[in-house]
């Protein structure tokens, strides 16, 4: 109980990514139910570009394949066609204790208002 409302008072919301850099979990969906439509995707798919071609998503990609933190990242969504969401993330690369990457945990807020 302690941790749960840490969580909710720390950021709107936590997530978790996999190894391939797609979501896999995120916290508040209740009140945030366009969350789940997220899960599965890449940043950079939920955002509309590509890595390879947009310089911001791009750098991005570069610190998560180096497997490091990062925090501040601004994201642009659209959570619906009428509802374009502006959030801010930060995550940390998650290991096993083999030391092999398993993806990546973090925090975000809805910086939108």
């Amino acid at each position: 109980m302690r941790f749960q409302k840490f969580a909710k008072s720390a950021s709107d919301w936590l997530w978790e990514m996999d190894k391939d850099f797609k979501f896999t979990y995120f916290s508040n969906v209740d009140a945030q139910p366009h969350l789940l439509n997220l899960i599965g995707k890449t940043r950079w798919e939920i955002a509309g570009v590509d890595p390879e071609t947009d310089e911001y998503w791009g750098q991005h990609k570069q610190v998560l394949e180096a497997h490091e933190p990062y925090r501040n990242l601004a994201i642009r969504y659209r959570a619906s066609d009428s509802d374009l969401r502006h959030v801010v993330a930060a995550g940390w690369p998650i290991f096993d204790e083999d030391g092999s990457f398993q993806g990546y945990r973090g925090t975000a807020y809805d910086g939108t208002e």
